[in-house]
């Protein structure tokens, strides 16, 4: 199983959960509750609209991934011409790369740390 089905799997356990929580500030919403209760109710079911679109959105995009193939990225046939051309060009690319060779990167710190004092003689 992909990392992707595995992350599918967790987004619907994530949304169950979700689900009587949110289901109870919506029971809460419908209260007779005094201001200040109200608005802290309003802003937890906002708070969870938001998470649960969040994860459906990426588990949408998850599945979409998975119906394309994912995590494979197949090789693509190309017609003659265009491999030779393709060919042609990271020849050309591979040259290219010869001009340069790596050297060590240059120190871009250094710091000093003094050892314990030594008594003099």
């Amino acid at each position: 199983m992909s990392a992707a089905s595995d992350a599918i799997i967790e987004i619907d356990a994530a949304l169950a959960a979700l689900a009587p929580q949110h289901e109870g500030l919506r029971d809460y919403d419908r209260l007779n509750l005094i201001p200040e209760a109200h608005a802290v109710v309003q802003t937890a079911i906002n708070a969870y609209d938001v998470r649960v679109l969040k994860l459906e959105q990426a588990k949408q995009a998850l599945e979409a991934l998975v119906g394309d193939g994912h995590p494979e990225m197949p090789a693509r046939d190309v017609v003659q011409t265009v491999y030779a051309d393709l060919q042609a060009n990271k020849q050309t690319i591979d040259a290219a790369l010869g001009i340069f060779h790596a050297v060590p990167d240059p120190a871009t710190g250094f710091t000093f740390a003094s050892g314990s004092p030594e008594p003099k003689p």
